[in-house]
């Protein structure tokens, strides 16, 4: 920071102390029966950040009950509405959910590709082929899930919002 002030002092000694008292974080992978599907939930703040006025998606990949991939990236584009910042999302998690399912392919196992969103908009813009009115703006470049959902290579449903574990990757911390 090039001016840092006295707060920004005290919430580095805040992140310290934090840190300090927690040495240690991990990941446990127990044991699972096999699964033959791989779960990419996907959300999207609308506008989020306050001065680019882009959208923020996350993204949660799991194995059964294995997290493979967390992220949390803002969109390289502006959105004109929610659903399209949605759509969006939906996007880049079919691109990791096709990915991981061609790295399973190449070790002999045959996974279903699952793309998991809280917006009826994205779904339906996923299962259409093409633009409509309303959302020519759309560029060309992101039609490709559309292909790839209709070649039943990838599959977009609804999840309610409750249970959509890539929620939490839109939101700012409260601390």
């Amino acid at each position: 920071m090039a001016g840092p002030t006295e707060f920004d002092w005290q919430a580095l000694k805040r992140v310290a102390r934090y840190l300090a008292g927690r040495p240690r974080a991990s990941i446990r992978y127990r044991m699972q029966a096999p699964v033959n599907k791989i779960e990419v939930y996907v959300d999207s703040d609308f506008a989020g950040d306050p001065i680019t006025r882009k959208s923020t998606t996350g993204l949660v990949a799991m194995v059964g009950s294995h997290l493979i991939k967390g992220s949390s990236t803002l969109q390289s584009l502006t959105s004109l509405s929610v659903g399209e910042a949605e759509f969006y999302a939906v996007v880049k998690g079919g691109a990791v959910a096709l990915m991981l399912k061609a790295i399973y392919e190449d070790f002999g196992d045959h996974m279903e590709a699952l793309v998991l969103s809280d917006s009826t908009t994205a779904g339906s813009l996923a299962d259409r082929l093409g633009v409509r009115q309303r959302t020519k703006h759309i560029q060309a470049r992101f039609l490709w899930v559309q292909e790839r959902v209709q070649d039943r290579d990838l599959k977009v449903q609804k999840v309610h919002t409750s249970r959509n574990l890539a929620d939490l990757a839109t939101k700012p911390s409260a601390e």
